[in-house]
């Protein structure tokens, strides 16, 4: 496995911790639904995805085994 250089592994934390506190609005949103915050919660979890799948692409190129799985889900 190759070593991952401080500054990647420190952008690709953040981006980790960014999809997690939004994940954590979420489910505290989550017990108050109406009209408007179901939008809001919609356009949250579009964040964190991105981000999640942002990051997760910098992380394949340290993976030692390819993630199959995730790409044919893709």
């Amino acid at each position: 496995m190759k070593a991952m250089p401080r500054d990647q592994y420190d952008s690709l934390n953040d981006d980790l911790c960014c999809v997690r506190d939004l994940m954590k609005t979420l489910e505290l949103a989550s017990g108050m639904i109406s009209g408007l915050e179901i939008s809001a919660l919609s356009r949250v979890a579009g964040i964190a995805i991105e981000r999640l799948d942002r990051a997760l692409d910098r992380l394949e190129a340290f993976e030692p085994v390819p993630n199959v799985v995730r790409k044919e889900m893709a």
